[in-house]
């Protein structure tokens, strides 16, 4: 993630609606929720434990939310530039083996069956190539 956070530090990004902000905290929010629950923790537990509402752990996440979003929005400006390609192929044998490693989980097979989660395995795989492509680039220099 190096190279990812280097490349973000030196890119202009216009600036990024708020709307856009706003959608990943709460994505960000909503993953926390789900590993917290894997935890048999309660979620207003675990709020009360940091010492803040959901309203201010939203607000914390911004900037790390906006760091998502550049690192999301260069990577497949670089995947576009490069050709990178993720086959339908490569995208089912993910989803496969997630749903067999999610076993016992029967929300998390539920999820795996869902088109949004289809597409998530595309841009998750796509970035692991460009990534790749990334770290290729600065071991050439």
């Amino acid at each position: 993630m190096e190279i990812l956070d280097a490349l973000i530090s030196r890119s202009r990004f216009t600036e990024i609606p708020d709307l856009l902000v706003s959608s990943e905290t709460k994505s960000m929010v909503e993953q926390l929720e789900r590993d917290v629950a894997g935890k048999g923790i309660g979620f207003d537990e675990y709020l009360g434990s940091l010492k803040k509402t959901r309203a201010e752990l939203l607000l914390d996440l911004t900037p790390s939310a906006i760091k998502r979003i550049k690192g999301a929005l260069l990577t497949r400006a670089i995947a576009g530039n490069q050709n990178v390609n993720v086959g339908d192929d490569e995208v089912t044998a993910t989803i496969a083996r997630e749903f067999t490693a999610n076993a016992n989980d029967r929300e998390a097979r539920e999820r795996t069956k869902e088109r949004e989660f289809r597409s998530y395995v595309r841009n998750i795989l796509a970035s692991r190539k460009v990534m790749e492509y990334l770290k290729k680039q600065v071991i050439r220099l």
